[in-house]
């Protein structure tokens, strides 16, 4: 089990907003949980907004600040959200029970929506870019 499910769903919102979440904790699964936190306590649109500005401000405050990409962090909280949304779960380990391609097959997701020419590029991680394949679900 991962480190950061020592803590509960509050106490992981709460020490990442005020960057004091352990960065060696911060896994690809911590990133979809903080997903899974945000669209439950906000909604997809304002948990897309809180998602990008929480993790470029931990980036700069435990990285060097060039590890935030705006595209793949708002494409994760689309694809969190579209999971959700035909899940039963009422809790994020659930979700991933249910879904386990959130964590083996994420990349795979992703290109299903985005060519890599598109996703993998500079403009895309400086601003959001619409999917150029298949559009997320409203």
């Amino acid at each position: 089990m991962e480190a950061h499910y020592q803590i509960s769903d509050i106490d992981f919102a709460e020490q990442f907003a005020d960057c004091t979440f352990p960065p060696q904790w911060f896994s690809h699964t911590a990133h979809l949980r903080l997903a899974w936190i945000l669209i439950k306590e906000y909604g997809q649109a304002d948990a897309r907004a809180l998602m990008c500005e929480q993790i470029q401000r931990f980036d700069q405050t435990h990285g060097d600040g060039t590890k935030f990409h705006q595209t793949l962090t708002e494409a994760a909280v689309q694809v969190v959200h579209h999971f959700m949304g035909r899940s039963t779960a009422s809790n994020f380990p659930d979700l991933l029970a249910e879904f386990p391609r959130l964590v083996t097959n994420f990349k795979d997701l992703l290109l299903s929506h985005y060519s890599p020419e598109v996703l993998f590029t500079a403009n895309a991680g400086a601003q959001y870019t619409a999917p150029d394949l298949l559009a997320f679900p409203s």
